[in-house]
C-alpha cells in the first residue's frame, strides 16, 4: 500500500474518531463508541507508523469485509430490504443482489487480504524493476 494511501486512510480514520468522540449528542451507545473509536485508533497508529504496516493492511481488509458481510446479513432481513429498496430505488430482491455482489466483489478479497497480509494478485502494481537476469 503507498504511503499517501495509508496517510489518506489515517487522516479520515483520525477525523472520523475524533468526531464520534467529540459529539454533544450520542448516537450509539457508549460501549460500542469506545469499540469504534479504539478501532480509529488502531488504524491511525497502524497508517502512521513503519512497524504498523502489516497491521494496517490487515485491519483495513477486516473492515471492508465485515462491511460488507455485516450488508449482506442486513439485506436478507425483510424489514431492512425493503428500507434499503426505497433508499436504492430498487426491487428489495435488488438490496440483496446489489450486497451479494458487493461482498464477492470487496467482501471476499478483504477477507484474503486480512488473512494473507497482502492484496491479491491483480491487485498489484506490476514491478518495474529489472532483475538480475534482464527479465521484468
Amino acid at each position: 500500500m503507498s504511503r499517501w494511501a495509508r496517510w489518506s486512510i489515517g487522516v479520515a480514520a483520525l477525523l472520523g474518531g475524533s468526531s464520534l468522540l467529540f459529539t454533544a449528542n450520542h448516537p450509539i451507545p457508549r460501549l460500542e463508541a469506545a469499540i469504534i473509536i479504539a478501532v480509529f485508533g488502531l488504524v491511525v497508529v497502524a497508517c502512521f507508523s513503519r512497524i504498523g504496516r502489516p497491521v494496517a493492511v490487515r485491519i483495513i481488509g477486516a473492515a471492508v469485509s465485515f462491511t460488507y458481510f455485516s450488508y449482506l446479513l442486513i439485506s436478507v432481513d425483510s424489514y431492512y430490504s425493503r428500507r434499503l429498496a426505497v433508499d436504492f430505488g430498487v426491487k428489495p430482491w435488488g438490496v440483496f443482489l446489489l450486497a451479494f455482489a458487493g461482498f464477492l466483489l470487496w467482501g471476499v478479497p478483504g477477507l484474503y487480504v486480512m488473512i494473507t497480509g497482502k492484496f491479491p494478485w491483480w491487485w498489484r502494481k506490476r514491478s518495474n524493476k529489472v532483475n538480475n537476469e534482464g527479465k521484468t
